[in-house]
């Protein structure tokens, strides 16, 4: 059932540190129960004033920041005192079923507010952590208090062999279950009752049956052991973080369609239906689309929820962390840093969620026969993605093909270079499809230089936060992380307009680190000395317009680094001419014949050459010709164009605008 060695081993980390500070801490527990077994009158006439007096010593058990359901109990007493008496007399009723007496007592506080709502109560704060602080409270040896981040981390260190069921009131039977097991064998160990007795005085409870030990030992594993470990490290993403927003919040939140849209409800009906902590590939697959939808609508569903309620950002790194408000995590490799994780619903939001309908929202992305079908059916038909594919849609030569896929495997870089329109971040994209056999896009990543473009903004760098500055995450850094998470799969950075930006600033000390004889050899970065290396699973294409004459030659230490590929006008390959016949039109022929003879022309000016080139891309993507399309294509797009190309040439400019429009306008 759980690993008996490692209770011994964590109990003696307990035993160390109980007898001092932590007892002072943690005293006022066995005060509370005490406490509320002194003053607890159930028939008390002013029962809002008794609620008061008897839970007077239970500090931050029933208060804290955004949770008060002490203080709501007393409200509901002020106006309704016989509805809350009897709301406790049922709860304390051990001849009915645990069960129902938690579901009775959190439905009764749903009709209530719902009653009131003129009182403008933010919500009632009468979750499962709340009653089972009342049921220990009224029976201190029978009840633990459920506080689910701290059961589960004691489940996990451990390792008890059986996980959590999904509802909370079954997870809170679970918890009963297990704390039980854990003290039995604290009645055993006659050390650490010598120590609970040694410190207990007239003010506490006694806790003969070492309930309220338990609870505290709960409390010390989630909370404090991890810290005391050898060698552990403090991360700035560790599970211990807690937003604390309450059932009600999250319930309100939910109700929100501009903070829970359509995409937000998805990622919570799947993560709820999976119940237990699963990676976003392992819910991709299961219920369909791409990890990066939950990644980047998680982060995006996390920064509305920070905003609307006004919380901190505790974490260091950019906006990405923000799944963290909807979300527990922990690492896949045991503390390496990944930066990869496994999620779990906050259980807060996981209460909140068992009220809400969300049959609405599609569990799977095909709904049809059984789920494993309906996914089997979404692959092959929307995901696949074959080098036949790759033909239907890019317009060149299966030997240049082949010569692309070889330029990557030998050189790991690549660079699409040629004139505009030739479609080089459009091919960038589908080789990388073709290459994972499927539309992957969790395994690309597009970015864009541009002359402020940064190493900080690439690799990490210290930028403002809401604290002053904290060292952030680029985006190169984060996609190595995920690549080296997932050794076995491919991963591809496009780099549109490579160079725009100052390469030397931007790669910094990793220039050498991209050569293919160097992936996998870690150097130590600059801002946070720690040793990182680029994976030999990630390949860079980037793309550069050979027209652009205001940018300097690429930087020759990272030249040498790249393999360059030539792309020209397509205009003469035999997909373009079937995809020129399928349209069908007389306007769209003469317009492609017009533009062979200008390519001609611009190849063989001297002040410009082939890389001024017209690409076949300007007119492609139409399933039936359009005349307004042609001309809208030639007027803002070509002609705009030319005239940056002779802007000394007013002549040719000319006579190249009246020939190009002449084709529409006949």
């Amino acid at each position: 059932m759980l690993n008996y060695e490692k209770l011994s081993k964590v109990l003696e980390k307990y035993k160390e540190i109980f007898p001092g500070d932590h007892w002072e801490a943690e005293k006022y527990k066995w005060q509370a129960v005490k406490h509320f077994q002194d003053y607890w009158d159930i028939d008390a006439e002013n029962f809002s004033e008794m609620w008061m007096l008897a839970t007077e010593k239970t500090l931050n058990l029933l208060a804290s920041r955004n949770f008060f359901p002490r203080g709501m109990i007393k409200e509901f007493a002020q106006v309704e005192p016989e509805t809350i008496r009897q709301m406790f007399k049922t709860l304390f009723n051990e001849e009915l079923d645990l069960a129902d007496r938690l579901q009775r007592f959190m439905t009764n506080a749903d009709e209530l507010l719902e009653r009131h709502r003129n009182q403008e109560w933010k919500g009632h704060f009468q979750n499962a952590n709340a009653i089972s602080t009342y049921l220990w409270l009224k029976y201190p040896d029978k009840y633990f208090i459920y506080k689910f981040s701290e059961l589960k981390e004691m489940a996990s260190e451990l390792e008890f062999n059986e996980p959590f069921r999904k509802k909370v009131i079954e997870r809170f039977l679970d918890a009963q279950r297990y704390l039980n097991i854990v003290k039995a064998f604290f009645l055993k160990d006659d050390t650490i009752l010598s120590m609970l007795n040694a410190k207990l005085d007239s003010s506490c409870y006694l806790d003969p049956e070492l309930t309220t030990l338990t609870i505290d030992f709960s409390y010390f594993i989630g909370k404090k052991y991890q810290s005391m470990k050898p060698n552990s490290k403090t991360d700035e993403f560790e599970n211990s973080f807690d937003p604390e927003i309450t059932v009600d919040q999250w319930k309100q939140l939910l109700k929100n369609e501009i903070i829970f849209n359509t995409n937000s409800l998805k990622i919570m009906r799947r993560f709820y239906d999976y119940g237990v902590k699963a990676s976003t590939s392992q819910i991709a697959k299961k219920y369909g689309l791409t990890k990066n939808f939950y990644h980047a609508n998680s982060w995006q569903t996390g920064r509305r929820v920070r905003d609307e309620l006004q919380l901190s950002r505790p974490f260091k790194g950019n906006d990405q962390g923000s799944w963290r408000y909807l979300f527990t995590g922990s690492r896949y490799d045991n503390g390496a840093k990944t930066g990869l994780f496994y999620w779990e619903l906050r259980e807060e939001l996981r209460e909140a969620l068992e009220t809400i309908d969300l049959s609405h929202i599609p569990l799977y992305e095909v709904e049809s026969g059984e789920p494993e079908e309906s996914l089997t059916a979404l692959g092959p038909e929307q995901n696949n993605y074959t080098k036949e594919d790759f033909f239907r849609e890019v317009y060149i030569s299966e030997k240049n093909y082949d010569i692309l896929v070889g330029l990557l495997e030998h050189k790991k870089n690549i660079i699409l270079q040629g004139p505009p329109g030739v479609g080089k971040t459009f091919l960038a994209k589908r080789l990388a499809y073709s290459i994972l056999g499927q539309k992957n896009e969790s395994n690309i990543q597009l970015i864009q230089f541009h002359q402020n473009y940064s190493y900080e903004d690439f690799i990490m760098g210290y930028k403002p936060d809401d604290d002053g500055f904290s060292l952030q995450e680029g985006v190169f850094y984060q996609f190595c992380k995920q690549a080296a998470g997932s050794p076995n799969e491919k991963y591809f950075l496009i780099i549109d307009e490579i160079n725009r930006g100052n390469l030397s600033k931007i790669f910094g000390e990793l220039m050498m680190l991209i050569e293919k004889g160097y992936r996998g050899e870690e150097i130590r970065l600059a801002y946070s000395d720690e040793p990182f290396a680029v994976p030999e699973n990630l390949y860079l294409i980037g793309t550069m317009n050979t027209a652009d004459r205001s940018l300097a030659m690429i930087d020759y230490a990272l030249r040498r680094r790249f393999s360059f590929f030539n792309m020209t006008a397509a205009i003469e390959n035999q997909q373009f001419k079937d995809y020129q016949a399928h349209l069908g039109s007389t306007y769209l022929d003469r317009a492609i014949n017009e533009i062979k003879v200008l390519n001609t022309e611009i190849s063989s000016d001297p002040s410009l050459g082939q890389g001024f080139c017209i690409g076949h891309s300007y007119f492609c993507g139409q399933e039936e010709f359009n005349r307004d399309w042609l001309e809208q294509v030639i007027t803002y797009e070509i002609i705009p164009m030319l005239r940056e190309y002779w802007f000394d040439n007013q002549e040719k400019f000319d006579d190249w605008q009246a020939r190009l429009l002449a084709v529409v306008n006949d």
